[in-house]
Order: C-alpha cells, then structure tokens, then sequence
C-alpha cells in the first residue's frame, strides 16, 4: 500500500498540469498564432506594461534640386501603458475524497488529470473568448425584466458556468461595485440561469465576473474589440490609455454600414487598411465569414475523389495582386 500525501498531489499539478495549460497560451489559439511576438520596444516594470508606438509618419522626405538645403523631418511616438493581466486556474479537492483515495493513488491521480483536462478546456475558452472582445466583457444580458427572482432570462447561458460567481447590473453600478453579486446555482436551458439567490433585474442588465473590475480598472485581456474602435463608435474612449477623442492615429476605420455584404465592401476596406500596411490577415465573425462564402457559390469546385473534406480550411480574397487569408 501506499500513502498519499498532499505534497504529492502538488508536484502532480506542477508537472502534469501546469505546462499543459501554458501551452495553451500560444500553441492552442489560431488567433495567437498570427500574433508577432516580437518585445522591442516593450518595457515591464510595476505590474504595466509600456509600449512606445508610432502616432505620424515620417516627415522628412523631401525632392528639390541638389543645391538647395535639405530640410529635416521625423515621425512622432507616444507611450501607451497597459495594466499587466495574470491568469490563473483553481481546483477544490475535498479532503473526503483525498481520505478515499489514500491506499488508491491511481484514483488519486485520475481525479487530477480529470479536474486538470476541465481547467485545461476551460482556460482555452477563456482566452479565446477575451481575445475577441474589449476587456470589458460582458458575458450574457438579462432579456426579461423580474423582481426579487432568483431565475432569469439570458440572451445566452453559453459564458455560463455552474457555481461561478458573477455581477449583475448596469456598467455604472458595476464600476461603482453596487451590482448584485450572484452565485450560478443551476443552467437551466440555453437562455435560463437560476442563481443561489433572488434578484431584481431590468431589461439588458449586464451580467460579468465577478472582480472583472477592481482598483478602477478591468482585468481580463483587452481584445480585438478594444483595438478595432473609434470615437464615434464609443464616444469618450481609449485605446490602450490613449483618449481616441484627442489621438486620431488611435481610431480604427469601421464600416457599419447596414446593408447585404459586397464584395465591393470587402475591398474598399483592405484598401483603407493597406493605407498603413500591407494586410495578410483577415479575421472576422462567423456570421460575415459565411456571408462572404455564399458569395462564392458560383466558384465552388467539388472534388474528384471520395476524400471529402467538409467545411472550409480558409477563405481567400483576392483583391490586387495577392490574395489575402
């Protein structure tokens, strides 16, 4: 027989759990994958994270005749700092299952790989779902107003979670930390959550994790929502620290034209975007990325042989004299 002890479930974690879960920072993301990791010009210090980025173009290419003065010119940089994000996972073993487990740490070892692989999953779908949003996000709005209830109506229960701890309330009261604080005691349908305790909601009622905000800042990582915005769209916000309001350079261009997508929208759109750099990359919702193959319907080609492939493996646009993924 042999006896289980605490330390040993603690070098389980470290060794087999742990370097899984950091791979999925990198190798487990198609998004990330397409990130440069490139640290020039990056500073970490303090829990920030200091960026220098360049806000004009160069100025100083001029064309004159040889025999007049050459005249000086720079592009101008600001420095963007953002609040460092940490990630981490947690994991309860009852002391009664540990009891059970001691003369069996086979058993022992198969709990942990199992709450290790839950972690693992769940890790992935976290960073997944922060890097397409603003660092803000909202995971669910409440559809249907009700009073002192402990059910509710969602727009979607998908971000939910059974015993997970949310705030529920407006972004005013969140950031003032008066929103009801809820724990999820059951998921009841794929719009339906009832919670351990009654509350009163209204209509759109954000509902978000808990400690999402503290010390007046959000914590979770600020995603491609938060970069591709602008003033208009969000009056009175930033990017990374920078106000767009002042700081043109930091709004992106956003088409939010209401109309049945073209491929006319599609081009006139990387040629903007091509103003400040060739783009190779297209990442997009699910709903405009089937939009757009619809519009291949014509261009489909199907295969020979029995081998089919279902779905898509990309989606390429051609506009100039390249294609784009």
């Amino acid at each position: 027989m042999q006896w289980v002890e605490i330390s040993q479930i603690t070098a389980l974690l470290e060794k087999l759990i742990l370097p899984t879960i950091q791979d999925q920072l990198y190798n487990k993301k198609i998004l990330m994958k397409y990130f440069a990791k490139d640290n020039a010009g990056l500073t970490f210090k303090n829990d920030k994270i200091y960026i220098t980025a360049q806000t004009s173009w160069h100025s100083g290419v001029w064309f004159t005749w040889p025999i007049w003065a050459i005249l000086v010119g720079k592009n101008s940089h600001t420095q963007m700092v953002v609040e460092a994000k940490y990630g981490y996972g947690s994991h309860i073993i009852w002391d009664s299952t540990i009891q059970a487990a001691k003369w069996q740490p086979a058993s022992l070892i198969n709990i942990v790989k199992d709450l290790g692989m839950a972690l693992e999953e769940e890790f992935q779908k976290s960073i997944n779902r922060q890097l397409y949003w603003d660092g803000k996000w909202t995971l669910t709005t409440i559809t249907t107003a009700w009073t002192s209830t402990a059910t509710h109506a969602v727009k979607s229960t998908r971000h939910l979670r059974v015993g997970q701890k949310l705030l529920v309330w407006t972004t005013a009261e969140i950031e003032w930390w008066t929103a009801d604080s809820v724990t999820v005691a059951s998921i009841n349908s794929s719009t339906s959550v009832t919670f351990t305790t009654a509350i009163t909601t209204a209509v759109w009622d954000k509902i978000v994790i808990d400690w999402v905000y503290s010390g007046w800042t959000y914590h979770e990582l600020a995603g491609l929502h938060s970069l591709i915005s602008n003033n208009t769209l969000e009056p009175g916000s930033n990017f990374q620290g920078v106000p767009r309001a002042t700081n043109d350079w930091a709004n992106s261009y956003v088409d939010t034209t209401a109309a049945v997508l073209t491929e006319a929208m599609i081009i006139n759109t990387l040629t903007i975007a091509n103003e400040f750099g060739n783009v190779d990359l297209i990442i997009t919702t699910p709903a405009l990325r089937d939009k757009y193959a619809s519009l291949l319907a014509s261009q489909k080609r199907y295969p020979s042989t029995v081998d089919l492939k279902w779905g898509f493996r990309w989606l390429e646009v051609s506009a100039w004299d390249r294609p784009v993924a």
